[in-house]
């Protein structure tokens, strides 16, 4: 009874402190949904349409037109500008008004029809990967569906059935089928990534002023004080208050903020809202114990920042763990948000069971122990320290 009385002091000093401190106030409470919300927005297009393309046009025909037809009608594309030089094409990309030039030869229909066969060349700006990669694929596509559709018209021609032209013309199928984001969508790849992210950076920015702006304002005789002097009552009774808000904006997140920009969760809610209020707990308390540790503010902050900010770097979300350098990959496994987005992602976007992230559970409940753990000693040395302090 004594360690809850302690502890629910500590929680409502602690509210008073949350509601009574601007800075905590605006990144605990504030912040979040906004940045969220900031998110969604940005990328609530979901799916990248009308990129600028160019054709050069040297042949005039009815096969060039109708190729370029097909191109304009892709929803990935917008054909802006029909040249007859390349070189005015290419100036154009170079200025950023378009990222992608397709090019038909003078003679092109002419060799179509005498059946010797012709080339469109497809010139890609390759600076942004995402643009390039639609132009690539869609334009290929194209291409490639009209160069089947002339070779279909020459085996008809020599007799052949439709269904016997179309096993000479492609005799080995695919059956492709794209799982867990079959859009491609941009907004259910990036955007739960972000908001994670941006939500651990925000939890460890106020956790690691918990305990130093204790030092800082003189205020820790208090705390020892009100909490009469348990490591524990301090540890559950800070932590509790922010636990709650954060819980509350990470149900904004899954339950407003997704619904509201279209990003799904494909897999159990519950699950996924668990795994990534655990995965709060871990940075909250790993930044407290950082707090403990560092009394100047300024420090402390440096350390947070320090931590998080590479951590979506080494996430594997921009680019894949398995392609880094094995240097690489020991460092990203030394930071929580990696074993976290592994299992999110398995959870939220590819239904999982539980079961599929028990090596991502058991890397964060180790984070947990040794942040519980550093936090805790920290605090009874810095107890002894004011203890010693007070009989000098």
């Amino acid at each position: 009874m004594k360690l809850i009385r302690n502890t629910l002091a500590v929680a409502r000093r602690e509210t008073d402190r949350i509601t009574g401190k601007r800075t905590i106030y605006l990144l605990t409470l504030i912040a979040p949904t906004l940045l969220f919300l900031v998110f969604g927005y940005i990328y609530s297009r979901s799916l990248v349409r009308e990129i600028p393309v160019a054709v050069v046009n040297n042949d005039g025909g009815s096969l060039s037109r109708m190729i370029t037809d097909n191109i304009e009608a892709a929803s990935s594309m917008k054909v802006t500008r029909i040249l007859t030089s390349l070189p005015e094409a290419e100036h154009l990309m170079k200025k950023g008004e378009i990222d992608g030039i397709f090019v038909f030869p003078a003679d092109f229909e002419k060799k179509i029809k005498q059946g010797t066969g012709s080339e469109i060349s497809l010139l890609i700006n390759g600076m942004n990967l995402i643009k390039s990669n639609y132009i690539f694929n869609d334009g290929l596509k194209i291409i490639k569906t009209f160069s089947a559709g002339v070779l279909l018209k020459k085996v008809r021609s020599g007799g052949f059935t439709g269904d016997q032209a179309m096993a000479v013309i492609s005799p080995v199928r695919t059956d492709s089928q794209i799982l867990f984001n079959p859009n491609y969508s941009y907004v259910n790849y990036l955007v739960p990534g972000l908001t994670t992210f941006t939500l651990m950076m925000l939890v460890m920015l106020v956790s690691v002023l918990l305990i130093s702006s204790e030092f800082v304002h003189d205020t820790f005789d208090e705390l020892l004080k009100i909490s009469e002097r348990s490591a524990l009552a301090i540890v559950a009774g800070k932590a509790a208050p922010h636990l709650l808000l954060h819980l509350m904006n990470i149900i904004i997140l899954f339950g407003v903020i997704y619904p509201l920009f279209g990003i799904q969760i494909n897999g159990n809610a519950g699950y996924t809202i668990m795994f990534t209020f655990f995965f709060v707990m871990v940075s909250l308390f790993l930044g407290m114990a950082i707090s403990v540790w560092f009394k100047d503010q300024l420090q402390a902050t440096e350390i947070a920042l320090f931590l998080t900010t590479p951590a979506f770097i080494f996430s594997g979300l921009t680019f894949p763990l398995r392609a880094m350098p094995e240097l690489h990959r020991g460092a990203a496994m030394l930071l929580p948000y990696t074993h976290f987005l592994d299992g999110f992602v398995k959870l939220s976007q590819m239904d999982a069971d539980l079961k599929y992230v028990k090596t991502d559970t058991a890397a964060l409940t180790l984070f947990l122990a040794f942040s519980l753990f550093a936090l805790t000693t920290g605090l009874i040395k810095r107890m002894k320290e004011t203890e010693r302090k007070a009989q000098a």
